[in-house]
């Protein structure tokens, strides 16, 4: 739990590693375990990413990334999928 009694996301980079190409595998696999963990515990357990394959997912956060530097790759991840549900 963080300072305000809110879930934090273990093992997240920032977006600076993020955007560092030696870490490129290891961001892809946490988007990938990241997808199918949400996929599994959000409600109605669907495909809550519509079928975005994971290189879509990593290329979408290294934009957000590039956009704000001070954010992370769970953080860009959880606003993706709030973006893909909220668009139905």
């Amino acid at each position: 739990m963080d300072k305000n009694d809110r879930f934090r996301v273990v093992g997240d980079f920032s977006c600076s590693q993020v955007l560092d190409n030696s870490n490129t595998a290891k961001v892809l696999a946490y988007v990938q375990g990241f997808a199918t963990a949400t996929n599994i515990w959000l409600e109605a357990r669907k495909d809550h990413f519509k079928g975005m394959p994971a290189i879509e997912m990593v290329n979408w956060v290294i934009s957000k990334c590039r956009e704000n530097r001070l954010s992370t790759l769970g953080s860009s991840l959880t606003t993706l999928v709030s973006e893909l549900t909220s668009a139905k």
